[in-house]
């Protein structure tokens, strides 16, 4: 079961990782080298990216944490209409959004697998306190960036470590404390 739930996690954690917002931010410019007339095109991509270090460890580790650079890439065409497809011309946001994705996709499968060991250890050792902290770090990403993520890492440690379990502790003796609840109340026989 243990197992499942880490793997489950980390699933949703590769999830994450291709969502603007969560996963990293950046930008990519996207220059037309050549158009063919069946829909291929040949692009210069440009591109700056910063990655959540909680969504990607391993590349914030490996020191890809904050990648720029450019390559070229040939973009498949898109065909429109009926009976007779033609190629349809893409927006120039279409494409840059196609650079991030084949720069995330490329970053995700070691960061799965780290992500997986990770939270097989939070599993194994009960230390699931530690799920509060790594969701405070993915949460603060967007509003702060890499600092806001080692933020979110601390405000997730403080709710995890104090403020949660005081508020369970405290339902649990109004509960407790509840005579509605309690064996002191008398008899619970159904009287007909």
């Amino acid at each position: 079961m243990k197992i499942a739930i880490a793997f489950g996690i980390s699933l949703l954690f590769a999830l994450l990782a291709i969502i603007p917002p969560l996963g990293y931010s950046g930008k990519a410019q996207v220059k037309v080298l050549e158009r063919h007339w069946t829909g291929y095109w040949l692009f210069d991509a440009n591109f700056s990216v910063t990655f959540n270090p909680f969504v990607y460890p391993l590349s914030w580790l490996s020191g890809y944490g904050n990648p720029s650079g450019a390559f070229l890439f040939i973009s498949a065409p898109t065909y429109v209409g009926g009976e007779f497809k033609y190629p349809a011309w893409r927006s120039p946001a279409d494409l840059e959004d196609e650079v991030m994705i084949k720069i995330t996709l490329k970053e995700i499968p070691l960061n799965i697998l780290l992500n997986l060991g990770v939270f097989l250890v939070v599993e194994l050792t009960r230390l699931r306190v530690l799920y509060f902290c790594i969701l405070g770090g993915v949460l603060g990403f967007p509003i702060g960036g890499s600092i806001g993520a080692v933020t979110g890492f601390f405000v997730g440690a403080l709710l995890g470590i104090y403020v949660i379990p005081r508020i369970i502790k405290s339902a649990y003796r109004t509960r407790i404390k509840d005579p509605l609840l309690t064996e002191e109340s008398g008899s619970h026989e159904v009287q007909s």
